[in-house]
């Protein structure tokens, strides 16, 4: 057993099954197929899959697999953006609070450059509007591969009576 981040991942002795866990759903892909072929008498037992459906499954796993770890990653992104903004608009508070003849200092890097009040509070504003159009975009990104998860986790749960259904008949 593997673990990468949050999710476990098992490759068998032979190396042909393998199970993915994210979000607690559990999916294991074995090819009986290949293992059953040329066994002449197949008497109940594992089903014979169709190669095609094998490929479709293990291609629905890593989609999934992509997308859960592309959100992931997105959140946390997200996270430090709306972080960044926030720090951005108390910045911009406090500095409306100030006197105009005040010296004002602004950073660049990792040292402090003067500025004037105006030069700064107009540097703030360009800032708090990069953050926002970040933070829409990166949400626009977020729900698409949420849908495309939820998407791809239905289509394995389908799949996955496909082959109970054909196991039982």
């Amino acid at each position: 057993m593997e673990e990468k981040g949050r999710y476990k991942v098992r490759i068998d002795e032979d190396g042909t099954s393998l199970a993915v866990k994210p979000d607690c759903l559990v999916v294991k892909a074995v090819q009986t197929a290949a293992k059953h072929k040329d066994s002449p008498t197949d008497t109940g037992g594992p089903v014979n899959i169709p190669q095609n459906m094998l490929e479709d499954f293990e291609d629905q796993q890593k989609k999934l697999t992509t997308a859960a770890i592309q959100l992931e990653t997105l959140e946390e992104r997200l996270q430090a953006m709306l972080r960044d903004a926030r720090r951005v608009e108390l910045t911009k508070k406090e500095v409306a609070l100030v006197d105009e003849g005040t010296t004002m200092f602004a950073q660049y890097g990792r040292c402090f450059v003067q500025q004037n009040k105006s030069a700064l509070e107009e540097s703030l504003e360009e800032q708090t509007k990069k953050y926002q159009a970040q933070i829409k975009k990166t949400r626009d990104s977020a729900q698409y591969y949420a849908r495309q998860k939820d998407e791809t986790s239905a289509n394995l749960n389908e799949m996955l009576d496909t082959l109970r259904k054909m196991q039982n008949s």
